[in-house]
């Protein structure tokens, strides 16, 4: 008798094995957004004979440019500087290396509100700078449009999965039982979480004098994604 009724928990239990399966799914979510944010890079660069000369020369065209920026509204702790160097210049000529002084160069970069407004003023007093750089512009979103983005593309995931699967469970007469695992937020950068997006990008000198009202453009939207893994058992 007890023979017997270990053989029965050992074919229920084979019997429940064989009925009951995982259903592995990966629901993606995709969203397109204009970005908020505009960045402008701007560049100083001086060439002068002697080291110390092209530090004061560069430190000098520098504050100006930082002046004009405030000028235009921009607070001095909201402008950004980067990439500050000097080297020795040289010059390929006939073959051969001369040292010709020393160059040096400074970066500036500012966040504003991405209008177009806002665009064409800037460009419109770069191209008035009070000395020689080069600007370039660049779109990002903010922190506060991120994580609204995050949250939507999260719940379009979900919702994607759950489809999925419902939709393999019933043309393979299969029934949903539960989610057994959730997988997110373990996976490498490259794999989850990416935007795209190219926008605008060009270069201006103070010496080109262009005018804004020739500039036509419009800022590309920027693709976000972002995906969960789920287990679901079925049987």
């Amino acid at each position: 008798m007890r023979l017997l009724l270990f053989g029965l928990l050992i074919l229920t239990g084979r019997l429940y094995g064989q009925t009951t399966q995982e259903l592995e799914v990966r629901g993606y979510g995709r969203l397109k957004s204009q970005p908020d944010l505009g960045v402008i890079s701007a560049t100083v660069t001086t060439i002068q004979k002697d080291f110390g000369t092209t530090i004061s020369a560069l430190t000098s065209d520098t504050e100006k440019l930082f002046v004009h920026l405030e000028r235009l509204g921009f607070k001095r702790d909201e402008i950004k500087t980067n990439n500050f160097q000097v080297r020795e210049n040289k010059i390929y000529r006939n073959g051969n290396d001369y040292d010709s002084g020393f160059v040096g160069s400074q970066g500036l970069s500012i966040e504003f509100e991405n209008t177009k407004s806002n665009i064409s003023k800037l460009i419109d007093s770069f191209t008035k700078s009070p000395v020689e750089a080069q600007f370039s512009f660049h779109f990002t979103v903010s922190d506060n449009l991120r994580e609204k983005l995050q949250n939507k593309l999260i719940k379009k995931a979900l919702n994607d999965a759950k489809q999925k699967a419902k939709l393999i469970a019933e043309n393979s007469n299969q029934q949903i039982i539960k989610i057994k695992i959730i997988k997110y937020g373990t996976f490498t950068v490259d794999d989850y979480g990416t935007y795209n997006g190219l926008g605008l990008n060009m270069q201006l000198k103070e010496s080109y004098g262009v005018p804004t009202s020739s500039l036509g453009f419009d800022i590309e939207e920027m693709t976000f994604t972002d995906y969960v893994i789920i287990v679901y058992e079925i049987k």
